[in-house]
């Protein structure tokens, strides 16, 4: 009987399948809250109390956000909880093998931190992967997300877990998150993070006035002392703790607290400092809950007393922040007695192995670590075994020798748990496939090819002589599948048999007949294959009823070769070396009259090569190549035809080619290099390939960068900058002559140049004696000198060819070089000397705002008439009464008589339309007389005709016409208000020529 730790049987164990039918099984160390966890906050709850004592459980498997508060922390996980025999030898194993998915960390805060204190930080790592390097990275983040902590630490992977407890101390008051990721062997497996709270400290009164602490909390006669009270406590069978801290006071009270103690110190689970909030809101209730741990102290029927207290942070005499809680149900005390929870075994499964002769049992037990005693049915009535137990997972091997239903118990103090496993009789298969039955044979050995299984032993007989044992496998269907051994035949019928024993005694056979004929000496080939290599031939052979020699013959480069080899019933083999290619015919010969013969093609392998440098061209002198040469018996690389290696021979099959590719490097001269591969096959073919590769300098630069061309320099020192890219030597020149120069400054030099215009050069030669240069002229100015002999000499010249005999003022300029107005006219030539700036200008330097080209009296930018007669007079705009048409009638204003003609009037050559014509000046205007001829001095009506001589007493008269009618022609006569009317438009014209002018 075996014993082993959950993480050995992980092959035999899905840890996401039900087990017993309870979907909500629960592995000890996994956060799995089932029906059994009762309270919520301690997941795992059959690990609550004493039951799990010894440290296999306690305290660390229930950390993290589920007990917040740090109802594990303190002294649940410290001591000798964890140690004992519990961890000792073989059990030292991870409770959860090498599965990532079952790794966890728990990261927690305490819940009361004061701005600027220490405290402490808490990541419980769970199912650590034993050996893995195991590390954890930490940090602790701002409301704002900014970084304010951070940290990490790794570890070897222990058999249980891990509980790290970095220190923080700094932190101002505000909201942070603790973030802690897990990983195993640089792998992440999980990460987890608490929120908490930093709180101002406000001790010392003071620092609380004002609305910090309104509702009453203090002020006036509302003190708070009254409001807080204890109430609704309970604890379970599993000694779960609830009890809750209410608000009585229709105001909220800022950082209340319970504290919470127990009369004997082998009593844990409480809370080992007060549990405070941040406020309880008015008529608020805060729950507090915890898990009780009893050490192996506290012994049944001990008396326990658990005493609770409500609590205001910084409390004091009245007139300070807070009055402590003085009502009567501030406090509040529970006695119970102790009873020790009861040990269980679970048997969580039961099952054979696929061999039959194998049940694993899983179990844990629950409230006991020990040794479990197990008895099982046998042949011999009942069997015995035990193994160690406690609340991991373990698996234990049970050896039955009996069939049916098998019922295995298994008992620790105060429990004992059975489960019943069937083991039925498997079945037995067995058959010979090869011979067939009444098959014949002339040979004296057969293979004999075989089907078993089921079965515990097996034998093959021959004759009812058994000439081979089957290997027991205990296996099932088809592992002994197409077994094949060789048998020695006697002549005539022989009978074989195959024999199998299977569970419980269970019996097969199966038998064949064969018969061996009177031998025949003959010789067989079984196979020819040519070597990879090309030059050999293996023969596979035999011979029946005959063992000597066999002669053999084959075609070679000389006709035909022979060799000899011997030959026996077994398989041999013998090496034909052939000189030749094609069909090869090998015959052998056995007692001068038997033989076998096969041909076999030798085809000539392809000598294959190929020889490449990636580069034909390149600036240094190292060539790297790489090259690839199969099939060939010989071969050499050269350099310009000079061998530098030489190869021997070789054949690479296609499917492993890596012999045939070499790597190689030479060292060329500048220009073209030429490396040639050159190989011979095995029947004499040549292959020759080649690379050529020019070797060039590297690019090659000489440039000036100071000074530029055509710059002017005082003195006969030119100092001058340049570079210079891969040049192997240099030297200047001025004016085509080397110059000498002493500087060992590698980009800058000083030149003797002289004075006057010269053109300085950098001249360098490259790696391959290429010469390349960069010039420029430079104009050295003598400080002495005055080119223009103007008495200013040339370093102060503003102005260096001044013509000769013209003054010039101090900067050596005279006024044939100025424009001082800067119109584009020369001073010499400006006779409007302060033209505006920008301002266009005649050739003689003027703007239009400057001159007045017809003399008016109105400069030209203003003079809407630029060609006044002289001696006009002109308007404002520069125009004579010659220039303008005031009424628009097309007669100028010179020679019109009418100035004020209606718009669109016609006019005669005089700007005189009809309405302003009385040509019979018989007043009344043409445009409105009727009769335009009337006789000087003839009084006429508004129509301009005379009144009628005839009227109506004059007897002439039609009697039709009145005295009203005229003689006018028929035009009609529009009166006086027609005459008013046409002077009106007339003057209203006239006023809008004159606004428009």
């Amino acid at each position: 009987i075996a014993s082993y730790s959950f993480n050995e049987i992980q092959s035999d164990f899905d840890q996401d399948s039900s087990l017993q039918d309870d979907s909500n099984w629960e592995v000890s160390g996994r956060n799995n809250s089932t029906g059994n966890n009762t309270g919520g906050n301690n997941t795992g709850g059959n690990n609550s109390g004493g039951n799990n004592t010894g440290g296999n459980n306690t305290g660390g498997n229930n950390t993290g956000s589920n007990n917040t508060g740090g109802n594990n922390s303190g002294g649940n996980n410290t001591g000798g909880n964890n140690t004992g025999g519990n961890n000792t030898g073989g059990n030292q194993t991870s409770p959860c093998g090498t599965n990532l998915s079952y790794t966890t960390v728990y990261s927690s805060v305490s819940s009361m931190v004061m701005e600027n204190q220490s405290f402490s930080t808490s990541m419980y790592v769970n199912c650590e992967i034993l050996n893995a390097t195991m590390m954890l990275d930490y940090w602790i983040y701002d409301s704002n997300n900014y970084t304010v902590f951070s940290g990490n630490q790794s570890w070897n992977g222990t058999a249980n877990s891990s509980l790290l407890v970095p220190s923080v101390s700094g932190l101002t008051a505000g909201y942070y998150t603790f973030h802690a990721d897990l990983y195993v062997n640089g792998v992440f497996a999980d990460s987890d993070a608490a929120s908490f709270m930093v709180y101002a400290n406000n001790s010392g009164g003071g620092n609380n006035t004002g609305g910090n602490n309104t509702g009453g909390n203090n002020t006036g006669l509302n003190n708070d002392s009254h409001c807080l009270t204890l109430g609704n406590f309970s604890m379970s069978s599993t000694y779960y703790v609830t009890i809750d801290l209410i608000n009585t006071c229709s105001f909220a009270i800022n950082y209340p607290g319970i504290n919470s103690s127990a009369d004997n110190s082998g009593v844990s689970g409480l809370y080992n400092y007060t549990n405070w909030w941040y406020m309880i809101g008015a008529n608020g209730t805060y729950n507090y809950t915890a898990q009780l741990v009893f050490n192996s102290s506290v012994l049944n029927g001990t008396n326990v007393t658990l005493d609770f207290e409500a609590a205001i942070l910084n409390c004091g005499t009245n007139g300070t922040w807070h009055d402590c809680p003085d009502s009567n149900n501030s406090t509040l005390s529970y006695e119970f007695q102790y009873t020790t929870p009861p040990t269980t075994l679970i048997i969580y499964s039961a099952g054979l192995n696929s061999g039959n002769d194998r049940i694993s049992v899983l179990y844990k037990s629950l409230n006991y670590s020990g040794y479990v005693n197990w008895t099982y049915d046998s042949s011999n009535g009942t069997s015995s075994a035990s193994s160690y137990a406690n609340s991991y997972f373990r698996t234990t091997y049970i050896y039955p020798s009996t069939y049916g239903e098998i019922q295995i118990c298994g008992s620790i103090s105060g429990d004992i748990t059975c489960v019943n496993v069937t083991r039925n009789v498997r079945p037995l298969y067995g058959e010979i496939d090869y011979p067939s039955n009444n098959s014949t044979t002339s040979a004296s050995s057969i293979y004999i090819s075989y089907f078993a299984e089921n079965y515990t032993t097996g034998v093959l007989e021959l004759n009812n002589q058994t000439f081979y044992y089957l290997q027991s496998t205990n296996s099932n269907n088809g592992s002994n599948s197409s077994n094949i051994t060789f048998v020695n035949l006697p002549l005539g019928w022989s009978t074989i048999c195959l024999k199998l024993t299977g569970d419980n005694n269970t019996t097969l056979s199966e038998c064949i007949q064969v018969y061996r004929e009177t031998p025949v000496q003959r010789l067989i080939i079984e196979s020819a294959t040519i070597s990879t290599s090309n030059d050999y031939i293996t023969l596979r052979y035999h011979s029946e009823n005959y063992s000597g020699y066999v002669n053999w013959t084959y075609n070679s480069s000389n006709g035909t070769s022979t060799s000899s080899s011997y030959t026996n019933s077994y398989s041999r083999l013998t090496y034909i070396y052939p000189g030749t290619f094609g069909t090869i015919e090998i015959c052998g010969t056995i007692n001068n009259y038997s033989s076998d013969c096969v041909n076999v093609i030798r085809n000539v392998r392809i000598v294959e090569g190929f020889i490449n440098s990636g580069v034909n061209n390149t600036s240094s002198n190292r060539v790297d190549f790489v090259y690839f040469a199969n099939n060939h018996t010989n071969g050499s690389v050269s350099l310009d035809g000079v061998t530098f290696k030489s190869l021997g021979s070789n054949f690479d099959s296609t499917s492993n080619l890596s012999n045939s590719y070499h790597y190689g490097y030479r060292f060329i001269s500048y220009g073209f290099s030429t490396i040639c591969l050159e190989l011979v096959g095995e029947d004499g073919t040549q292959l020759s390939d080649c690379i050529t590769v020019e070797r060039y300098a590297p690019p090659h630069s000489v440039s000036i960068t100071y000074p530029a061309t055509g710059d002017s320099f005082t003195g006969q020192y030119l100092s001058l900058s340049y570079a210079l890219e891969n040049s192997s030597s240099h030297h200047f020149t001025v004016d085509g002559t080397s110059v000498y120069t002493n500087s060992s400054n590698s980009s800058m030099v000083q030149i003797d140049v002289g004075f006057g215009t010269h053109e300085v050069c950098v001249v360098s030669n490259d790696f391959a004696s290429q010469m390349a240069s960069d010039c420029v002229t430079v104009n050295m100015i003598d400080p002495n000198a005055d080119s223009d002999s103007d008495g200013v000499i040339d370093t102060s010249d503003l102005c260096p060819n001044t013509p000769a005999n013209e003054s010039v003022n101090n900067n050596g300029c005279s006024t044939s070089q100025l424009d001082t107005d800067s119109d584009g006219v020369t001073d010499n030539l400006d006779i409007c000397p302060n033209t505006q700036m920008g301002s266009s200008v005649d050739t003689n330097g003027c703007a239009s705002y400057q001159r007045d080209t017809d003399g008016d009296g109105v400069m030209d930018n203003l003079d809407t008439c630029p060609s006044t007669l002289v001696n006009s007079i002109v308007d404002a705009y520069g125009c004579s009464n010659s220039q303008t048409d005031s009424d628009n009638d097309g007669v100028m204003d010179n020679l019109d008589l009418c100035p004020n003609t209606f718009v669109g009037s016609q006019v005669n050559t005089d700007g005189c339309a009809p309405s302003q014509l009385d040509s019979d000046s018989d007043g009344v205007v043409d445009s409105f007389d009727q009769c335009p001829s009337t006789a000087a001095g003839t009084v006429v009506d508004s129509t301009g005709c005379a009144p009628s001589t005839n009227g109506n007493n004059n007897g002439s008269s039609s009697g039709n016409s009145t005295s009203d009618d005229s003689d006018s022609g028929g035009l009609p006569s529009i009166g006086i208000v027609g005459t008013l009317a046409a002077i009106a438009v007339s003057f209203v014209a006239v006023i809008r020529r004159e606004q428009e002018e």
